[in-house]
């Protein structure tokens, strides 16, 4: 347990980053689960396949960006047991590979007959090159395996950071929040 001096904080753009990817991402996710319950037919399905990949590809950029700043921001010093030290590093790698994976197989997914993908109706992702229909059908198992697994990960992490806070009465949530 913590004492109730001032807790080290993530810097704004760490917070904005952490914060606007986790709305997009649930957003992302929301979308997809439409989508995937529209019919081949359903005059819905272009718009809003339209905003999941948008959305998708928004994710991806900016994790990216986060992993950047990440990699160039010092570390905050750590919370909880070596063991939570540890699962709360394996978490935090899975999420981040997760994400990515789920990025870049719907980038193939969406661009694998060749064609190029529309970012938010403005810009075209061009296609780096087309896939058999066996192989864009493991790229949506790998798609939806990645969503399933990165919502499943996002459920211990929201849990692990209750436990922190509630029962170790940690000040956890002050890291990642714009409360002091």
């Amino acid at each position: 347990m913590q004492d109730l001096a001032p807790q080290p904080r993530h810097d704004f753009f760490t917070r904005l980053l952490h914060w606007l990817i986790a709305v997009l991402l649930v957003a992302v996710f929301a979308l997809g689960l439409w989508l995937a319950s529209l019919g081949l037919f359903d005059s819905r399905q272009a718009g809003v396949g339209l905003w999941h990949k948008s959305l998708g590809v928004l994710v991806g950029v900016l994790m990216l960006l986060r992993l950047f700043w990440r990699w160039r921001q010092p570390a905050l010093p750590a919370i909880g047991s070596r063991l939570e030290q540890r699962l709360a590093r394996l978490v935090q790698g899975g999420l981040y590979v997760l994400v990515l994976l789920a990025a870049c197989s719907g980038y193939l997914l969406a661009t694998g007959s060749g064609r190029a993908l529309e970012w938010f109706g403005v810009l075209h992702v061009p296609a780096l090159f087309a896939l058999g229909s066996g192989t864009l059908d493991l790229v949506r198992q790998v798609h939806e395996a990645a969503a399933w697994l990165l919502v499943a990960l996002t459920v211990l992490h929201v849990l692990a950071v209750f436990k922190h806070q509630l029962l170790d009465r940690d000040p956890l949530l002050q890291r990642m929040s714009g409360k002091k």
